[in-house]
């Protein structure tokens, strides 16, 4: 392994370290469906591992009638790049 290519690994594992023990939960989710939860995601979803999450859609834990503001949200984070839009609702877990 070349020393960028080291670099990159070390940074990324450090990225992923950070965002693994954040306090806040951090999730990412590709095409409506769950890539990856952090310690605090899982807990808040009382899911004791990343398995139970992963490759679930978001909307699977929140009641239907949140689907429509949710949606509302994601656009608008897509459409304003560096916005921070606060959105809250309660999850079924």
């Amino acid at each position: 392994m070349n020393t960028d290519c080291l670099k990159q690994h070390t940074v990324h594992n450090s990225f992923k370290d950070i965002v693994d023990l954040s306090p806040e939960a951090i999730f990412v989710y590709v095409d409506e469906t769950i890539v990856f939860a952090n310690t605090t995601a899982l807990s808040l979803l009382k899911a004791t591992r990343p398995d139970d999450v992963i490759g679930r859609s978001v909307y699977s834990f929140l009641q239907p009638k949140s689907h429509n503001e949710l949606r509302k949200v994601i656009s608008l984070v897509l459409e304003i790049p560096k916005s921070y839009i606060s959105s809250e609702d309660k999850i079924i877990a």
